[in-house]
């Protein structure tokens, strides 16, 4: 049995209505930043439970040219590559929910990793608010050693204070990667955590209590600002515990 901080926002579901749950929230989540500003910005996450989250998002009913699509993390691979993060994208969500292209902000094929990163940078500080600029909405995943984006235990890029974006070279092939920051993805209005899988929960526990060698647990809400948080969706298998919701 897990025991998550207090202060929390937990929601667990079954399994089989985590697509289904996650693709609503998100769907809420950015409605209702498009009831306060015209353009709403959403951070995608990779991996195969996003997926299907997302083929669930295609279906709603939203001004996808209001929405503008950037992500957390890829592979240093081309775009039409099979562990390409934009291609699973473009598959399970792009191109079902017709998204214009001038809506999505693609990192850039990297013939170096370097300049891919300073070129992302560089466009999410031109097309996003604030400093840091400020999404509204971080998708993020957890791997079962506790890696979120592709930030990973031990990494010195989790003591970066400055960058938006950093190259990384993850344990898992293809290993070169460009990842968004913590200070960029700490200053998001809304953090949404997808979760799933019995092989997640001893990460997410630890990652509950506070357990800060693990990645996941440094994402943290805007101190400066009340209204900012973070969500967990998880399933049962990853929460330890029997749904809730």
């Amino acid at each position: 049995m897990v025991n998550p901080v207090p202060a929390a926002d937990i929601r667990v579901v079954t399994a089989a209505r985590f697509a289904a749950v996650a693709g609503e929230l998100i769907a809420q989540e950015l409605s209702s930043a498009l009831g306060e500003r015209d353009v709403a910005s959403l951070v995608l996450a990779g991996g195969s439970t996003p997926a299907a989250a997302y083929r669930h998002l295609a279906g709603a009913r939203l001004d996808w040219s209001r929405v503008h699509l950037y992500f957390g993390d890829e592979r240093c691979v081309p775009h039409d590559h099979a562990d390409s993060n934009a291609r699973m994208v473009n598959e399970s969500l792009i191109v079902p929910a017709g998204i214009p292209d001038e809506s999505v902000f693609t990192l850039p094929e990297p013939t170096f990793a370097n300049q891919a990163a300073a070129r992302y940078a560089a466009t999410i500080r031109r097309t996003v608010a604030g400093t840091p600029p400020r999404f509204d909405l971080v998708l993020l995943g957890m791997g079962e050693d506790g890696h979120t984006a592709s930030l990973f235990p031990g990494d010195p890029v989790l003591d970066e204070t400055k960058a938006l974006t950093a190259v990384v070279h993850g344990p898992k092939p293809p290993p070169t990667r460009v990842t968004l920051t913590l200070p960029l993805l700490n200053a998001a209005r809304t953090t949404l955590f997808l979760v799933k899988g019995e092989s997640k929960a001893s990460a997410l526990e630890r990652v509950w209590r506070g357990d800060r060698s693990l990645p996941a647990a440094r994402i943290q809400p805007n101190a400066m600002d009340p209204l900012s948080r973070v969500i967990w969706l998880v399933d049962e298998a990853a929460a330890g515990r029997g749904a809730d919701a």
